[in-house]
């Protein structure tokens, strides 16, 4: 059975976007998202919601996820939506750090090549200026 996780690019006004450490390495950041769980009825956008919530506080809705990356890779299918609106604070009860970041800090973790692709679709997209 394939693994599937799903990733979520959110912007604020400045620009900035919401990283998420590794729960072992605060300086190690990406993006909010996860591993999909049976209450997400096989729907890679419900697991980018919940873990969305779960990680951050923040609110997502369905309607406002754009998905910009899907990618087959050492046994799991990963899905990356950008979220065109979110509401909320930042509130969370989990032992990583959540802060508004740059590109930059997602391309130097753990996950870099894979948030650099789906940066290049952002900036195909016309949502963020292409920093290269």
């Amino acid at each position: 059975m394939i693994k599937i996780t799903a990733q979520v690019i959110i912007l604020n006004k400045l620009g900035q976007v919401l990283c998420v450490s590794r729960k072992t390495d605060h300086s190690d950041m990406g993006l909010p998202g996860g591993k999909q769980d049976p209450e997400d009825f096989g729907n890679a956008l419900y697991t980018a919601i919940r873990e969305t919530k779960e990680e951050t506080g923040l609110d997502v809705k369905y309607e406002d996820m754009k998905l910009v990356l899907a990618m087959h890779k050492y046994g799991s299918m990963s899905y990356t939506f950008y979220a065109t609106k979110y509401t909320g604070e930042i509130n969370h009860n989990e032992p990583h750090i959540v802060k508004w970041g740059t590109f930059n800090d997602l391309f130097n973790g753990s996950f870099g090549k894979y948030n650099e692709l789906a940066y290049d679709s952002l900036v195909d997209m016309n949502v963020v200026p292409n920093l290269n």
